[in-house]
């Protein structure tokens, strides 16, 4: 297992026995920015205090980092070694460095900590680049950017968690994203549902409905919301997690770090992935972008047949069976003379060519399934 970062180990000795449990996010007083896990990769030299930071960044304003997985971080109490397991992108400080974390009060700033490591009488504080930008980088000198607060995570404060879509469907008031974070999530705002894909078969792509509306841990999803705004799709993160989906043909990433020293990027292939886009009819289904080299980080995408087509289409069981000719579908349309009927049997019009002026779905028309695309 690789070594990983010194980071880690200054992070999280920023936590205090007095906190609680719980998912937080990490704030410096002086920058304002919140640290932000963009890599699993790196090394340490206590001795020598050698250190290399870059799986670390830290991001402001909080719109930047509010649908931000990586800044989400769960601390787990370990009374017996007197410290904590640090849990986040799915990895955790023990498992990795082989030893539990301790931490600091800082004496400068009343509620927040210090972190800090130590070898051989030599300290270094965990710091914040001292300057006002937008983003910084974390650094092991730096006394007046050392102090930082902890900031749990609720979807019923300020600081919550919620998704900004990255499709957006107008005619259907609807907002699509994909997610992959290392915590389970509940959602939490009304509208919201989770879907994963279980099935493609050449241009179309079949997918469920997550039941409960809890998403477990390291589970690639499709999210549906009502709002284009974060506070309008607050999901909660969770300690525990439902078991694991079979069957997702969807995979996700946690990293898309394209720096010299930490490459750690999902290059994306057009022959055998897709990612969610919107189709040419305006629907939402699964593209493959011309101009896209790698898989943004904490987002899902699909994997799918070589020689697949450019667009596939999402459908559910339902639309699938019609589409594909299965389950008895024939029987069902051969009664259906001429004129437009809807699946369920429900004539809607003698004329075939007002087909247009109905609103999108799938169709029998003259004995035969055709699907409208919305306008």
């Amino acid at each position: 297992m690789r070594i990983f970062t010194f980071f880690i180990s200054f992070f999280a000795c920023a936590v205090a026995l007095a906190q609680a449990d719980g998912f937080y996010r990490v704030k410096n007083h002086k920058t304002e920015r919140y640290i932000s896990v963009i890599d699993n990769r790196g090394s340490v030299n206590l001795a020598t205090s050698d250190a290399d930071l870059g799986a670390l960044k830290t991001v402001k304003p909080f719109e930047t980092i509010v649908s931000d997985p990586s800044t989400i971080i769960y601390f787990k109490s370990v009374p017996s070694a007197n410290g904590y397991n640090l849990e986040t992108q799915g990895v955790d400080t023990y498992s990795i460095i082989g030893y539990y974390v301790k931490m600091r009060e800082s004496r400068a700033v009343s509620g927040a900590y210090q972190a800090y490591a130590e070898a051989k009488g030599l300290v270094k504080y965990l710091s914040d680049e001292d300057w006002d930008g937008d983003e910084g980088v974390v650094m092991t000198s730096g006394s007046s950017t050392r102090d930082w607060y902890l900031l749990p995570v609720d979807a019923a404060t300020d600081n919550y968690f919620g998704l900004i879509p990255s499709v957006a469907i107008a005619a259907e008031g609807a907002y699509y994203h994909t997610l992959y974070a290392g915590f389970a999530n509940e959602l939490v705002s009304e509208g919201m549902k989770a879907y994963y894909v279980d099935r493609v078969d050449g241009g179309l792509a079949v997918w469920k409905e997550i039941d409960g509306g809890i998403i477990p841990e390291a589970t690639a999803v499709i999210v549906k919301m009502a709002s284009d705004k974060a506070a309008n799709n607050r999901l909660q993160p969770l300690a525990t997690t439902p078991a694991s989906i079979k069957g997702n043909l969807m995979k996700g990433v946690y990293f898309n770090n394209g720096s010299n020293k930490h490459n750690n990027q999902k290059k994306f292939d057009a022959n055998t992935m897709r990612v969610l886009g919107k189709l040419k009819d305006g629907s939402v289904g699964f593209v493959a972008p011309a101009d896209l080299k790698f898989i943004p980080a904490n987002t899902a995408y699909l994997t799918v047949p070589a020689g697949s087509s450019a667009e596939i289409k999402l459908v559910s069981e339902d639309e699938y069976k019609i589409l594909a000719g299965v389950e008895g579908v024939e029987a069902d349309v051969k009664p259906f003379a001429k004129g437009i009927y809807s699946v369920c049997g429900v004539k809607l019009s003698d004329d075939a060519a007002t087909l247009n002026q109905l609103p999108a779905g799938i169709y029998i028309v003259d004995g035969k399934k055709v699907v409208v695309g919305r306008k």
